[in-house]
């Protein structure tokens, strides 16, 4: 017994003494050494020693722990242990006799109140051992009893407390405990010990104070057990550990000495765990948790204990991502792995894992546990739908030491909404439900462009705590937190800001530069590229004096501030100056369904406000010949017309694209003085279904307020300089007029409510003898016909008049023409007949007596211009005209001076560059059907794009009064023609340098 005791089968004893003193020392390490000296009066045999124990197993293994003891015996026994130098130094004291001792413990850890009581002797009547004892005072008092009965063999404790109760009896004498230990760790047990035991502690009993972790818990137990059959439970809530709630705990044990289970659940805030032990031959263990920060796994273990130590085989291991998603990436053991524990080496030497997370090594040691690996693309996938994150790689490092994780991550190629970087670095420390967690980002050539560093809680993950740095950053990270439909970034960032909030709702507050950082509001289709500082405050941004670039190269200074609630109900103020040029604050593709679209040019001073999803644009502008805008005016009465107005510069070649946009801009209000340039043109479209068009140079200044892109208010005029219109009556007539000079358009705040005063020409060739009838004997007079438009009064709906007249035409002609056509319903019929049916009514068809030659005559006029439209029709590059003189084809050829029946054609060729006119005329008698006379062809090519440079070729026919037959005539030309601007010498200012403005080239 002493050798498996002390491991030595030897010990040595020196005594030494002299009189009635005496020393001694004895030694049986590695298990003992001891020295004390002794004093005795023999007389009256009083008895006093005092021992130092430097070493005692593995309670006392230095010196400086030594176990002291001191005994003076007389008529009664004073004793005293202590062990003043260990860790937490107590001293054990008391005084017995032949019935009792009694005995007090001073701790000095956990707790300072002392420990008094007494043991009683068994006695002839009373075979046992009684204690009695009490701990601390007041409220924390705990009383003791125990007792022990030799010759059954049962010990006996009771606790008693407000706090803290505990009874336990047992057998102590039933069984070998070494021999019975050591079954069942082999898986030999046969029995159990006799036992009963219950008990509760709340949070506020001493025992606590005694494990020194700041812990607390209330715990009941009940266990019994007989030598066939165990049956426990343990019960424990509101358990909390450093301080720190670790929920509730449960352990449930039962079965027999060969077969018997240990089920441990726990839950907790932040960790869940339930373990189950079963014991038959060998010890099978399996752990399932999960844990915030390490996600969730389950394990099982195979244990038995062999000669050499204990042999261990780990069946299963199984990780899953912490995320609480069923198809969650996990990673499980490749293959089972064995070793057996010993001294040196606890753990396996490594643990792989695979799954479609990637592969990771587990490389656990006595104090921590290493792990690295690389990440599959299963997972990469599952990062970018779950968290949006996506990267190409990555790799990771990590370490577990003292309940703490250290974790590197290596990311190639990453992107986080528009956050995107070629290489990702990742630090991060989980310890106490805290990540304390760096970034380092750069891009492909590993210059950082990002440095972050932060704490987050596990219990709120969302919250955010972080300092970033910016070197050179792209400007299009801030698109991860501004809608793409309010503004786009471009350009580099450099600064410093703190990040705090959390993730749905940041909060930034720091300093930036922007470097050439380019902003583009969809909404109005423009950009502008600013440089200078940006003060980022948690609930607005900044800039002051910065300077900005627009599309056109100009500059200006700019303040601007943008504020915000929690990034929403973004309020936006900006104020532009000391421009260097016209600046572009509208670039949208020109909608007729907008009220204001098109290029817009501000010169002056603008403003820009975004509130409520509303832009709000104002200053005072120019429009100058590079602005190209458009103002809508949808009408919803039965006329429907929608009046648009263009500014175009036709000499502007080398514009800046506008933004292409999926639909029409919304939420938009312009409030701009315009001032338009006379180098502009204007186009007034009354016809969406018909693109019925006014257009041309103007001048003069609108006042424009438009909200919403719906209700616009116009105020001022502009005066046409030269242009054309469109006319258009119903499908079948659309006619093109010129624009004559000092026309108005003008608004005074209703756009509906528009004037209008234009005068428009339209010039076209037609006979007019149905309008005049023969003059001088000439049945078919052709001549050139003015057409006025006269357009008064309501712009969508004005009052139209027509004038009439053939200025190139004889005086007898005009005059004709001016007394047919006095009255205005009269010279309105013949202008809608004139440019629908290309002829005239005749002045008959308003009176009661055509007679039947001259509706037969009538008659036949129509119908041939009917038949010259519907052959035009079949092909749109020929026009052909058809005409039928009845009266003169009852003539004989000497006394007609032209043909009955005309055929007139003109065609374009070669991508509208060649044009060819002729005329082919015949007297269809009953004699002489089918004969046909040549008379005018006319042939023009367009030597160069502009239509400034022609080649003209011609053959004409014609029978003069007085003449038998006719005459031909031939000719070849060139015709070059050029439009400019001419100011009169004297007229110039000195700065002009006396040459003319060309304006570039116009057809004519």
């Amino acid at each position: 017994d002493w050798k498996d005791m002390a491991g030595v089968d030897v010990c040595s004893v020196n005594i030494e003494g002299q009189d009635s003193t005496f020393t001694w020392s004895a030694d049986a390490l590695p298990a003992l050494a001891t020295t004390g000296e002794g004093h005795v009066n023999w007389p009256s045999m009083h008895l006093e020693l005092q021992v130092s124990i430097s070493t005692l197993g593995r309670f006392v293994q230095h010196p400086r722990e030594a176990l002291t003891a001191t005994l003076s015996w007389g008529d009664a026994l004073d004793w005293e242990l202590a062990q003043p130098g260990a860790l937490h130094p107590w001293r054990l004291s008391g005084k017995a006799d032949q019935e009792e001792t009694t005995f007090q413990l001073e701790p000095t850890w956990p707790t300072d109140d002392p420990v008094h009581g007494k043991v009683t002797w068994p006695q002839n009547d009373t075979p046992a051992y009684q204690l009695q004892a009490h701990l601390g005072e007041g409220q924390g008092r705990m009383d003791a009893r125990a007792s022990l009965a030799p010759d059954r063999g049962e010990l006996t404790l009771d606790i008693h407390a407000p706090h803290t109760q505990a009874e336990l009896t047992t057998d102590v004498t039933q069984m070998d405990w070494r021999s019975w230990w050591s079954s069942v760790a082999t898986r030999h047990q046969t029995t159990w010990p006799t036992l009963q035991a219950s008990g509760a502690i709340t949070p506020e009993s001493p025992c606590w104070a005694w494990l020194g972790k700041d812990a607390s818990a209330h715990v009941t137990w009940d266990v019994e057990s007989t030598l066939h059959h165990m049956q426990a439970a343990v019960q424990s809530d509101s358990v909390r550990w450093n301080g720190k709630s670790q929920g509730n705990w449960s352990l449930e044990a039962t079965g027999h000495p060969e077969n018997w289970r240990v089920d441990v659940h726990g839950q907790s805030p932040s960790n869940s765990l339930h373990a189950v032990l079963i014991a038959e031959a060998d010890w099978d263990l399996n752990v399932e948790g999960a844990n915030i920060a390490a996600g969730t796994w389950n394990t099982s273990l195979k244990a038995s204990q062999e000669t050499e130590g204990w042999d261990m085989r780990l069946d299963e291991v199984a990780w899953t991502w912490p995320d609480l998603a069923p198809d969650a990436p996990a990673l499980s053991l490749d293959e089972p792995v064995g070793w057996t524990v010993s001294a040196q080496r606890m753990w396996p030497p490594q643990v792989n894992l695979v799954g479609v997370l990637g592969e990771v090594v587990v490389v656990p040691a006595s104090d921590e546990v290493a792990f690295h690996g690389s990440i599959g693309e299963d997972a990469l996938q599952w990062l970018e739908a779950s968290l949006g994150l996506r990267a190409e790689a990555l790799s990771c490092q990590a370490r577990w030491l003292e309940n703490a994780l250290a974790l590197d991550l290596s990311l190639d190629r990453t992107r986080w909404n528009s956050i995107d970087l070629a290489h990702a670095e990742v630090a991060a420390t989980w310890t106490d439900q805290t990540v304390m967690w760096s970034l380092r980002g750069s891009d492909s050539t590993d210059v950082a462009l990002l440095d972050a560093r932060g704490h987050t809680s596990l219990l709120h993950p969302e919250q955010l705590r972080a300092r970033l740095a910016l070197n050179g950053a792209p400007a299009t990270w801030g698109q991860a937190w501004v809608p793409e439909t309010w503004l786009t970034f471009d350009g580099r960032v450099s600064g410093q800001m703190g990040v705090g909030g959390s993730i749905s709702r940041p909060s930034l507050q720091g300093a930036l530069a922007l470097d050439s950082v380019r902003l583009t509001v969809p909404n109005m289709g423009t950009w502008f590229e600013v440089n200078g500082p940006l003060r980022i405050l948690p609930d607005a941004w900044l800039v002051d004096q910065a300077q900005v670039r627009d599309a056109l190269e100009n500059q200006a200074t700019w303040t601007a501030a943008l504020y915000h609630e929690a990034f929403r109900d973004v309020n936006v103020d900006v104020h532009a100056f000391d421009m260097s040029g016209p600046m572009r604050i509208l670039d949208l593709p020109k909608d007729v369904d907008l009220p204001f679209s098109g290029v817009l040019d501000a010169d002056g001073e603008a403003s820009m406000f975004f509130w409520n999803d509303q832009f709000t644009v104002s200053g005072d502008a120019r429009i100058l010949g590079s602005s190209d805008c458009q103002i809508s005016l949808v009408s919803e009465d039965e006329a429907r017309w929608e009046d648009l107005v263009t500014f175009v510069n036709p000499a502007a070649t080398d514009s800046t694209s506008a933004v292409e946009l999926k639909g029409p801009a919304q939420g938009i209000t312009l409030s701009l003085d315009l001032d338009i340039d006379p180098v502009a043109k204007a186009t007034l479209v009354t016809d969406r279904d018909n693109s019925v068009k006014m257009g041309g140079r103007t001048e003069g200044a609108l006042s424009l307020v438009l909200e919403d892109w719906e209700r616009l208010t116009l105020t001022g005029g502009l005066e046409i300089v030269e242009g054309d219109c469109e006319f258009v009556l119903g499908p079948f007539l659309s006619k093109e007029f010129a624009l004559q000079p000092g026309g108005m358009l003008t608004w005074d705040g209703d756009p509906y409510a528009g004037q209008i005063d234009v005068e428009a020409l339209h010039t076209l060739r037609a006979n007019v003898t149905p309008l005049v009838g023969e003059i001088n004997g000439q049945g078919r007079r052709m001549e050139d016909v003015q057409v006025s438009l006269l357009l008064d009064g309501d712009m969508l709906q004005p009052d139209i008049d027509f004038a009439l007249g053939a200025p190139d035409a004889e005086n007898v002609v005009q005059s004709a023409m001016a007394s047919v056509l006095v009255d205005d319903a009269e010279r309105t019929a013949q202008a809608i007949a004139l440019l629908s049916l290309q002829e005239f009514l005749p002045n008959q068809f308003n009176s009661l007596s055509l007679g039947t030659e001259g509706l037969q005559s009538n008659s036949v006029d129509m119908l041939t211009s009917q038949v010259s439209r519907w052959l035009s029709n079949l092909n749109d590059d020929v026009e052909i005209g058809l005409s039928y003189d009845a009266a003169g084809a009852l003539l004989t050829e000497e006394e007609s001076q032209q043909d009955a029946l005309q055929l007139a054609m003109k065609a374009a060729f070669l991508d509208n560059r060649l044009h060819v006119e002729g005329e082919v005329g015949s007297n269809p008698t009953l004699e002489s059907l089918g004969g046909a006379n040549l008379q005018e062809v006319r042939v023009m090519y367009e030597l160069n794009p502009e239509k400034g440079l022609q080649l003209v070729g011609f053959s004409e026919n014609r029978t003069t009064q007085g003449q038998i037959g006719s005459q031909s005539t031939q000719g070849v030309g060139i015709r070059w023609h050029r439009s400019f601007n001419w100011i009169w010498p004297w007229q110039r200012p000195k700065s002009d340098g006396n040459q003319p403005k060309e304006e570039g080239s116009t057809s004519s």
